[in-house]
């Protein structure tokens, strides 16, 4: 019973494996054929206009054979089982060739093997490859002659001898023991002959055979082995030119419905002129031949071919090679390539900045200015003061201190009983005389000052000043609330000379005289 459960849990793994493997499979295979068309036959890939059955290909001539009898099967061209195909491309098709042969006995005149060879392709836009494909002979006593159809008019042929088996040449086709010959364009049908001149009687000990086939050079090198082997010679593939229909891309267009090229291609004519090819347009790959066969090839996506230095970015059928916000340029590999951006500063920090230098230059500027021109008026003032006798003034008053200041003052004032008044008033004329602005009072903290000292009677202290000088006759009566007043500062006497000073008049001019 145990074995039963396992059988059956292999069977649905089986199932369930072969499930997710066969839509994956079609997906592949719709990109390369019609839907519901096989996609290979044995190892050999059949691509769309090509197709196994009439229903599969674009036309009669493109339809493969898959002969099933053969393991693995194998492909034939043209409903003919002699054509196998080796590998179609977009462009070419492959099949084996027809290898001539002719083997002799020694002593004797018979030929053991087929000495000719044969292809046709006519009433196809097939056409012979005449830049891959070269007419080859191998032996030391072959020759090969070949015949096209009466179309091309063409004849050919060439002779391989040699007397020695160390005469044979091998790796290169130059007459000793192999030659070559080239096929003309155009060429879709052709007839190869090999022949002998002395039967191989003369060299049979070392070439008893000699062979003759139109193949891919480039597929072929030559070796003295080959005498012995001539059934290996018919794996070299003969190149077949392929193309669509046998009109022009000019004729083609003007039929759209039967136009072989999709979307995203574009049409290019056969090498040979028989007809057109379908190409994918740049930046796309694919079938041209199928709706949607070309689709857009994503460069960026490959790191190992991506095209930029800079920042790619896919598009339909191209891409874009950009820098970063912090570069410029060309972000291609093959181009300049990306540059760094000088660093910037934004627009409102450099704004900021001018306006606060300028802003500190004319703050700077107006203080440096103020302040020179504050030096430069203390300056003048200071010279005024010295140039008028102010430095003389201020010694006398600074070398008489409260106990001397009644030497300077007049007897008759010392002597009344106002001093402490004359004092106030003298004090007061030593600030006016201080060098310092902001120390010295102003006028009309000097006029309050006065008119505080000015509490004594006034009248009967001008009536006794005007006695003891005999100056003055008349003084005025009337006196304006505020008004200054004639004031004897005092005689003093320096070097026995003794002056009296009014101070009326200068101090009424000077009332409105800034400090």
């Amino acid at each position: 019973m145990p074995k039963v459960e396992n059988r059956d849990t292999e069977v649905l793994l089986i199932f369930l494996l072969s499930w997710l493997v066969l839509p994956s499979t079609a997906a592949v295979n719709q990109t390369e054929t019609l839907p519901g068309c096989q996609a290979k036959c044995g190892n050999v890939n059949i691509p769309y206009p090509f197709g196994i059955g009439r229903n599969c290909s674009i036309a009669g001539y493109t339809t493969i054979t898959c002969n099933t009898t053969f393991n693995p099967p194998k492909p034939f061209l043209l409903g003919r089982s002699r054509y196998e195909v080796a590998d179609i491309s977009p462009t070419e098709i492959r099949i084996k060739n027809d290898v001539a042969t002719s083997c002799h006995e020694q002593y004797s005149a018979a030929r053991l093997t087929k000495d000719y060879g044969y292809i046709r392709l006519t009433g196809s836009p097939y056409t012979f490859s005449s830049t891959k494909n070269k007419l080859t002979a191998i032996g030391c006593d072959t020759l090969v002659v070949t015949l096209a159809d009466d179309t091309h008019n063409y004849t050919s042929g060439c002779i391989s001898v040699c007397d020695e088996k160390e005469d044979v040449v091998e790796g290169t086709c130059s007459g000793n023991g192999c030659c070559q010959t080239s096929i003309p364009k155009g060429l879709n049908e052709f007839y190869i002959s090999v022949g002998t001149i002395y039967n191989y009687s003369k060299v049979w000990s070392f070439d008893p055979c000699g062979a003759a086939f139109l193949g891919e050079q480039d597929k072929y090198t030559f070796k003295a082995s080959d005498f012995y082997n001539t059934t290996s010679l018919v794996d070299i593939p003969i190149v077949i030119n392929f193309a669509v229909d046998n009109k022009t891309c000019k004729a083609a267009k003007r039929n759209s419905t039967a136009y072989a090229c999709k979307e995203n291609s574009y049409c290019i004519e056969s090498v040979d002129d028989t007809g057109y090819l379908c190409n994918c347009s740049a930046g796309y790959q694919g079938n041209p031949y199928l709706k949607q066969g070309c689709q857009d090839v994503n460069e960026c996506e490959d790191p190992n071919n991506n095209p930029c230095k800079g920042i790619c970015t896919n598009t339909r059928g191209s891409y874009n090679c950009s820098c970063a916000d912090d570069s410029y340029g060309d972000g291609r590999k093959n181009g300049t390539g990306c540059i760094k951006k000088a660093v910037k500063p934004p627009v409102l920090q450099l704004s900021l900045g001018i306006g606060l230098g300028l802003l500190f230059l004319l703050v700077g500027g107006s203080g440096i200015f103020f302040t020179l021109k504050k030096r430069e008026l203390s300056k003048l003032r200071q010279k005024f003061f010295q140039q008028n006798g102010g430095l003389l003034l201020k010694q006398h008053i600074s070398s008489h201190e409260e106990s001397h200041i009644s030497q300077l003052l007049d007897v008759g004032v010392v002597n009344e009983e106002k001093t402490e008044q004359v004092y106030a008033v003298v004090e007061l004329a030593k600030r006016c005389l201080t060098l310092k602005g902001e120390k010295r009072p102003s006028m009309k903290e000097v006029a309050a000052e006065l008119e505080r000292l000015s509490g004594f009677e006034r009248q009967s202290w001008v009536q006794t000043v005007q006695q003891s000088n005999g100056e003055h006759k008349h003084a005025d009566e009337e006196y304006e609330q505020g008004d200054l007043y004639s004031i004897p500062v005092g005689s003093y006497s320096l070097n026995d000379t003794s002056g009296y000073y009014s101070m009326e008049k200068p101090m009424l001019h000077s009332m409105n005289v800034p400090r």
